[in-house]
């Protein structure tokens, strides 16, 4: 696909129409055919812009596969394991990120409560247990805490909203 050519081919077309018409209809045509170039090319832009993003994201994306299966570049394990994500619908992923999103909120919320989650509540002493427990139901009192807790502080919308927006800015 060649543009340029095309715009070319075009223009001759367009100036060889307006020599059988007035000036009127000259200037009209001709300011038609200069938007319509400026659309066709700023488009071309676009999508050259858009493919290259895509591309980057591919070979960032690539690269973290590459290293989670410690494959090589030759190896199909991390292209194959790439394509089954990105084959998945939108609306799986988004709700794959919001449930990452409100466990490390849940986290969070616990570590700032000095609460240890690796430690099993078998091996707590009671009054350890006693301790942690006050702190949560105090914490909770605040509703944004309780959000954290019960890993509702994300939405798929919210995080759906959020990924358009930043989308949009690297487009």
């Amino acid at each position: 696909m060649n543009v340029e050519k095309d715009i070319k081919r075009i223009k001759i077309c367009v100036e060889r129409m307006n020599a059988r018409v007035d000036n009127s209809i000259k200037k009209e045509n001709t300011l038609a055919f200069n938007r319509i170039v400026e659309l066709v090319l700023e488009k071309k832009e676009n999508l050259l812009k858009t493919n290259y993003t895509i591309t980057k994201l591919y070979v960032i994306l690539l690269g973290f596969q590459i290293e989670k299966y410690q494959a090589s570049l030759s190896s199909q394990i991390p292209v194959k394991e790439l394509h089954k994500q990105i084959d998945q619908p939108l609306e799986f992923l988004v709700q794959q990120l919001c449930t990452k999103a409100n466990d490390m909120e849940q986290r969070k919320l616990y570590e700032s409560l000095k609460i240890d989650i690796r430690t099993h509540p078998a091996k707590k002493s009671k009054n350890t247990k006693l301790l942690e427990t006050n702190k949560l139901a105090e914490a909770i009192k605040d509703e944004e805490n309780f959000k954290k807790l019960f890993c509702s502080y994300w939405m798929p919308d919210q995080i759906m909203q959020g990924i358009e927006i930043n989308v949009m800015n690297i487009i």
